[in-house]
């Protein structure tokens, strides 16, 4: 039986969250802390005081920064939780003092260059979302998967939750094959899988499409 929170301090609210957390691995959602056995408290008692949960989630983050990785039980901390591995970056040849490489010209809405990183594909992600019928709710640090939205079906015109992983080939996501959290759509430069079995946007197609259609003006 979940207590009372009238009385609840925010350090116990937060240290309950952090219980949750840590045995998840990822930041909770809300229907994590109603699901989940370790719980003390549902989401209500968050949203009382933090208005939403992103804010709730920002305000652990920074009272979990403030005291380290404060201990779960006194018998034993549990371990931080994993974080998402980077690929293995290529050096090149270049002519900047931090090595920096370069795709090849694209000249998009102020993106000169087309994408070469995972950051690269969520930031030019940004510029074309909302023409795609797509609502970002959400982008997780290190996490899986890294976005979480709603969609708007063409056909009804309503909108439906969709966990998005960025790649930049379709066929990076092969790495997350064994993973069992929920993904629904796999946002890539360049679809190189044919057997994906998401859901893939590439926007090398999206964009191609909107430079012929004049709606992707070029930088000067």
């Amino acid at each position: 039986m979940r207590r009372p929170t009238q009385s609840v301090t925010h350090d116990e609210l937060f240290h309950n969250l952090h219980v949750v957390h840590e045995a998840l691995g990822k930041l909770p959602r809300q229907q994590d802390m109603k699901e989940s056995t370790l719980s003390r408290y549902g989401a209500s008692p968050y949203l009382k005081r933090f208005n939403n949960w992103n804010t709730t989630i920002e305000a652990y983050l920074r009272w979990r920064a403030a005291r380290g990785r404060p201990e779960v039980s006194q018998q034993r901390p549990l371990p931080p939780p994993p974080q998402r591995p980077r690929p293995p970056q290529k050096h090149e040849a270049s002519s900047h003092a931090h090595d920096d490489t370069y795709g090849a010209p694209m000249d998009f809405r102020g993106m000169r260059h087309e994408p070469t990183s995972r950051d690269g594909i969520c930031f030019l992600f940004s510029k074309v979302h909302q023409e795609l019928g797509i609502i970002v709710e959400y982008l997780r640090v290190g996490g899986y998967p890294d976005c979480e939205t709603i969609r708007q079906a063409p056909q009804t015109k309503r909108y439906t939750k969709c966990f998005i992983a960025f790649e930049v080939n379709s066929s990076a996501f092969q790495r997350h094959l064994s993973r069992k959290e929920r993904c629904d759509l796999l946002v890539c430069w360049e679809h190189d899988w044919p057997d994906c079995p998401l859901e893939v946007l590439s926007l090398k197609d999206v964009i191609t499409k909107l430079q012929r259609a004049g709606d992707g003006s070029r930088s000067a």
